[in-house]
């Protein structure tokens, strides 16, 4: 939907649809951030640009950016409120993508911690009857005990490229 000054939000509206207290339009008001417009009435009423830009605000302010620092940006004579919310949300998949593989690193530190192996996975997704040769194989060894204690200490980034290189490895032999 193209952004127009057709569309009228009044405050409560426009508080309820971002989740921003009516208070805190009130202030973003006073600081000239966010300045509301009035009808006849003298009612304050925010349009559809207004209310993409709050959310460019909203952005900002989750980014720990001081209210000073976000009216330079949005009253730049330059500003361009579709390329700003663009980049932002180009940067949020890039932190999301970061938070994602940060929480994934945690939940398999804390297997670890827990005592699981995570030799199950590399081995993750191979026939379960081959697996347990496999592991009975190792054992039979005199050093198959350790062998399989080393493999619970691989590091994490480790164990994705031995995982891709049994997959690789799998499909040649199985298919």
């Amino acid at each position: 939907m193209k952004i127009t000054e057709k569309n009228k939000f009044s405050v409560g509206q426009l508080s309820k649809l971002s989740g921003v207290s009516v208070r805190t339009l009130h202030f973003y008001d006073e600081k000239d951030l966010l300045t509301a417009k009035r009808d006849s009435n003298g009612y304050r009423f925010y349009s559809n640009y207004d209310a993409a830009l709050l959310q460019q605000i909203i952005i900002y302010r989750q980014m720990d950016m001081r209210l000073e620092d976000i009216a330079t940006i949005i009253h730049a004579d330059n500003f361009d409120l579709l390329s700003a919310l663009q980049k932002q949300h180009e940067l949020l998949i890039r932190r999301r993508e970061s938070t994602d593989d940060m929480i994934k690193r945690i939940e398999v530190s804390i297997k670890m911690t827990q005592g699981e192996e995570n030799l199950d996975a590399i081995l993750k997704g191979l026939p379960e009857a081959k697996i347990e040769e496999w592991k009975s194989e190792i054992k039979q060894d005199e050093h198959g005990d350790d062998v399989l204690e080393a493999y619970g200490k691989i590091p994490n980034d480790e164990v994705q490229d031995i995982k891709e290189g049994a997959d690789v490895w799998t499909n040649i032999i199985w298919k």
